[in-house]
């Protein structure tokens, strides 16, 4: 029943975003992870342009707002402007209402080319004794972060995937939880890692891949903001898949 007269609820705001929003307007969070999303790269960076034109299917103008990691999540949860944030992985199903998908994100590992570490199961990585780099606040995979937090792997973190980089490059870390794109990304534009580009070797087994989402707040208007993107991104024709 409570399940009912929430969907309800979410339905009848539906119908009153336009008139309460006047032309519509949605605010969310996000960060500096390119080339997915940051402030300065063209249209905001590839997952911002596909969540704000889906908006704009939908009939919303989109404002993001980009912080640190960990402040984003904090800024979702406590600032009343702020109507969810993006991109996130599946995993905090507590927090969340997931829109459907916005794109992927392929995760593995990156090291040094010279350093020959394979692996055919993540308990492999801790076995070794390799220290692998990993973001503050980010998922990286289930059994990954369960082998982290039982301390069976060796895990150093960082504030950014462009310092774990470099201190693969500087030999610190032996590996870095990546994801692929921001990889190439920064492997092209960080000065410092493009210029010893050719000494990293990003590991062909991947870790993880991981949808993108949009984490709405998990309320009566987040729900309603739901159903509106969805159905825009629908008639973007991202193909994102359903979550439910």
């Amino acid at each position: 029943m409570r399940k009912i007269v929430f969907t309800l609820s979410a339905l009848l705001l539906l119908f009153c975003l336009p008139a309460q929003a006047g032309k519509g307007k949605v605010v969310l969070a996000s960060l500096y992870w390119p080339p997915y999303a940051g402030e300065g790269l063209p249209g905001g960076g590839s997952a911002v342009r596909i969540v704000r034109e889906a908006f704009r299917m939908a009939g919303y103008e989109l404002e993001v707002r980009y912080f640190p990691w960990n402040r984003v999540m904090f800024e979702a949860e406590s600032n009343p402007e702020i109507d969810g944030y993006f991109p996130e992985y599946r995993g905090r199903a507590s927090r969340c209402l997931y829109s459907d998908s916005i794109g992927r994100s392929p995760l593995g590992f990156a090291k040094l080319r010279t350093h020959k570490l394979p692996w055919n199961e993540i308990a492999e990585i801790g076995a070794g004794a390799q220290v692998v780099g990993v973001v503050d606040g980010y998922l990286n995979s289930v059994e990954f972060d369960e082998l982290a937090r039982k301390k069976i792997i060796r895990t150093e973190t960082a504030v950014s995937d462009r310092l774990n980089l470099r201190k693969v490059l500087m030999e610190r870390i032996d590996l870095a939880v990546i994801d692929l794109n921001v990889f190439r990304y920064l492997a092209e534009t960080d000065p410092v890692i493009h210029s010893r580009k050719e000494e990293l070797d990003f590991m062909p087994r991947m870790l993880a891949i991981h949808n993108l989402y949009v984490c709405f707040e998990r309320e009566p208007r987040g729900a309603a903001l739901k159903e509106l993107f969805n159905k825009g991104l629908r008639l973007v024709g991202t193909g994102g898949a359903p979550t439910d």
